[in-house]
């Protein structure tokens, strides 16, 4: 799929990128798994051809199967990719270009999640399931990191480090067996979808503003939801509940595009993300970040031509200044330390 010219990849330039990111792990698991003989009596841990289809083991290893199946069935391609299996949580991610492919990424993974639900809930009912998405734009504001002679399954071993990431991984600790949560970028995305594009499935909430470890410089951020209820019971008890407060139950779409908007304004920290395919609207243009990162990166590029082209056969000396080649780092932000993990 070809980007536009905007970002298209030049030369010692890297293109923009935006990649969304969506997290499920089990609610539960570590109290069922002592609740287990298994754990309680590690001398008598059986091997794994004598596990039975009670323990721990297998209801871990059914959410993995499970879970992994039903997603890559909607998303693979899409280009989905697993990116980390960290203990009882998955990570993926895909690189996303339209507010359609997004959609239809986020229902697929809430359709998951809720049926594989069913799947760990049928070995114990204290087990279930949570789930976290958000959005980061690369190269500027977050970082792609490669890591030398490490590579799994053929491909390069890669991590991801900046705010965003970090906003993500900190709001996952807020998530429950209804609130999937969101990023406010990916809320904005969601919300100025087409109904049509799948966003009419979506129902929003909103808890309130939270202060995030090391996030904003310990600004407030927006506690905002999708809600994955689907027990037909606790759906009724949610709308009476929500009666009860004299609030609503869900959110209109307008009323999160107005809220995201002017949160995204007044916050100096975000930009609105680009979204290549769509031609018009939020996301129609690259971030100003990028725009400064291209110029620069340009400028010294050019610099680097010219000194090449000036240059005789003599070796280079310390007049010649640095290459751009010396220097590919050279004008990523300095990470603050208030946003450090």
């Amino acid at each position: 799929m070809t980007l536009p010219p905007s970002v298209e990849r030049r030369d010692g330039i890297e293109p923009y990128r935006l990649d969304l990111f969506l997290s499920v792990d089990i609610v539960g698991s570590t109290a069922y798994k002592f609740s287990q003989d298994v754990a309680t009596r590690p001398d008598q841990l059986p091997s794994p051809e004598g596990l039975d289809q009670t323990t721990w083991f297998h209801a871990i290893g059914k959410f993995y199967e499970h879970f992994h199946r039903r997603f890559m069935s909607d998303g693979e391609a899409a280009g989905v990719a697993l990116w980390k299996a960290l203990g009882d949580e998955l990570v993926y991610r895909a690189v996303i270009r339209d507010r359609a492919q997004t959609a239809a990424l986020v229902a697929g993974f809430a359709g998951a999640v809720q049926e594989t639900r069913e799947v760990v809930q049928g070995f114990s009912r204290t087990l279930d399931l949570k789930a976290c998405a958000w959005v980061a734009d690369f190269p500027v504001r977050n970082v792609t990191i490669s890591i030398d002679g490490l590579r799994s399954g053929g491909r390069q071993v890669e991590d991801f480090i900046g705010p965003s990431m970090d906003v993500g991984f900190r709001l996952g600790g807020f998530a429950t067996r209804r609130k999937m949560m969101v990023s406010v970028e990916l809320a904005l995305i969601l919300a100025t979808g087409d109904r049509g594009e799948g966003a009419g499935s979506f129902t929003f909430g909103y808890d309130r503003r939270e202060s995030l470890k090391g996030v904003l410089g310990g600004d407030a951020y927006p506690l905002l939801w999708i809600d994955l209820e689907n027990d037909r019971d606790q759906m009724e008890v949610n709308r009476c509940e929500a009666r009860l407060q004299g609030r609503r139950a869900d959110l209109s779409r307008a009323d999160v595009v107005e809220f995201c908007r002017a949160y995204m304004a007044a916050t100096p920290w975000m930009e609105m993300p680009h979204l290549g395919q769509d031609g018009a609207g939020d996301f129609a243009d690259p971030p100003p970040s990028y725009g400064r990162y291209v110029r620069k990166r340009q400028a010294r590029l050019d610099q680097e031509a010219e000194r090449l082209a000036r240059r005789d056969t003599r070796p280079p000396g310390p007049e010649d200044g640095p290459s751009a080649s010396d220097d590919l780092l050279g004008d990523m932000p300095v990470p603050s330390p208030d946003g450090d993990a």
